[in-house]
């Protein structure tokens, strides 16, 4: 079995079929999982057998404990994986990703045409954003101190 956390709902993006939709919330309410809650919510999965925790939201990787949320997951001994838009993917967030032990990285990335890309997203910066975090991921790949599955 899986626990899915949806760690917040904040997200940049303004996907057309999502239900995390910017314009849906605003900016005084949205939810970001508390760090502890997000522990409690592990060792009860743990605690049941669970054996693999999937990290969403929103945009995870907005969440400012996350690096903490992998690591605290995968000391209770899970595969922690992670959904992302790629817009935060930077080459130091990349590490504190492979830091933190994160187990897979799965990619939502819409088209590899911008207008389709852009017409569900509805922002060529995020097109620009995911499709570098792509090219550095793929590099990485080659790389024997990078461990993420990458999907």
């Amino acid at each position: 079995m899986k626990l899915k956390l949806k760690v917040t709902e904040i997200c940049n993006a303004n996907c057309s079929c999502c239900q995390q939709r910017l314009e849906r919330y605003a900016e005084d309410h949205v939810y970001v999982m508390p760090f502890e809650l997000a522990c409690k919510c592990i060792d009860d999965a743990k605690r049941i057998g669970w054996k693999q925790l999937i990290l969403s939201g929103g945009e995870p990787t907005l969440h400012p404990d996350l690096f903490e949320i992998i690591k605290y997951g995968k000391e209770q001994g899970m595969v922690v994986s992670l959904y992302t838009n790629g817009g935060m993917l930077t080459n130091e967030y990349i590490d504190g990703l492979c830091e933190s032990g994160l187990d897979v990285l799965m990619l939502s990335y819409y088209s590899f045409d911008k207008s389709v890309f852009c017409s569900i997203r509805q922002s060529e910066e995020l097109f620009d954003k995911a499709t570098e975090a792509l090219y550095r991921l793929k590099n990485r790949e080659e790389s024997e101190e990078f461990h993420i599955k990458v999907r």
